[in-house]
């Protein structure tokens, strides 16, 4: 990643936007997997997210229509809530070549098991405020 790229993000109360593919909805509970705020082996320990000044809707439709991805929803988890598990949210829109995008870093993290239980309090975080944005009834 080019340092030169990123800045640590710092106002705690910036909500980020994250999308949240169909596999990740649980059917049991009406519920979603902690996965989706995990990163993938393909990201880099990076979750990907869209900073809070994109409007819900927007980033559903850039992510949806733009980029012809699935998704559940826009959900968010704010700044504050990804330090408070030990995170930290970075700009990266210069390194990611995608305008307003920043990232939820977990480069720090030793082992898939911590990943997962940070995943965990983020997707907590993020159901407690609900889904910001909601896929259009089919």
């Amino acid at each position: 990643m080019n340092q030169e790229s990123t800045a640590v993000l710092t106002d705690d109360s910036e909500v980020l936007l994250r999308q949240v593919h169909p596999s990740h909805e649980i059917q049991t509970n009406a519920g979603i997997s902690s996965e989706a705020f995990v990163p993938s082996e393909d990201d880099r320990d990076l979750l990907s997210t869209l900073r809070g000044r994109v409007d819900p809707a927007e980033a559903y439709r850039r992510w949806t229509e733009d980029l012809s991805h699935e998704s559940l929803g826009t959900y968010g988890v704010a700044v504050g809530e990804v330090e408070g598990a030990g995170l930290r949210a970075i700009d990266d829109e210069g390194s990611a070549g995608v305008a307003d995008h920043a990232s939820i870093d977990f480069t720090a993290l030793a082992s898939k098991g911590q990943q997962k239980k940070r995943g965990r309090k983020l997707r907590d975080a993020a159901i407690q405020r609900g889904c910001l944005h909601a896929r259009p009834s089919l």
